[in-house]
């Protein structure tokens, strides 16, 4: 699972910067409001409910009902059950951001069976939303303003 994070932070990362200049993005994020930047303390306090969220969303998609489709039907109609499901939740939300979640989500559920686990896919989820949402508020100007 380390190379999993390791590769897909590397490949996310940039992206979420490039992403970061999408003004349906960053009239999207940070959900939370500009409040996440003014300060170190709320960047954190952010990162943390953050990764309780991508926790529960990574357990119920990648997690319960990717391991649910996959013992009743095998892994691939898993795999693509909680891809079609992880990515129709996003409608609603930037077109940028709903044909991303096809892949991502195609990709998090095969990092998911192949390491039995969510740690990775949670992880990678997470650094996508914190570093669009950092990068955001740096174009913004609301990282950590003066």
């Amino acid at each position: 699972g380390l190379s999993a994070v390791l590769a897909g932070a590397v490949i996310a990362v940039p992206l979420m910067y490039l992403g970061s200049f999408d003004k349906g993005l960053e009239a999207t994020y940070p959900w939370a409001g500009a409040w996440v930047g003014r300060n170190l303390g709320n960047i954190v306090l952010w990162a943390m409910l953050y990764g309780l969220y991508y926790v529960a969303f990574e357990f119920f998609y990648r997690g319960f009902l990717q391991r649910i489709v996959a013992d009743a039907w095998g892994a691939p109609q898993g795999i693509w059950v909680q891809t079609m499901a992880a990515t129709l939740v996003h409608l609603g939300k930037p077109m940028t951001e709903v044909i991303a979640a096809l892949p991502a989500s195609l990709l998090f559920g095969i990092i998911a069976l192949r390491s039995r686990s969510i740690v990775s896919s949670t992880i990678i989820h997470l650094s996508i939303g914190l570093s669009l949402d950092l990068f955001v508020l740096a174009h913004q100007g609301a990282l950590l303003p003066r």
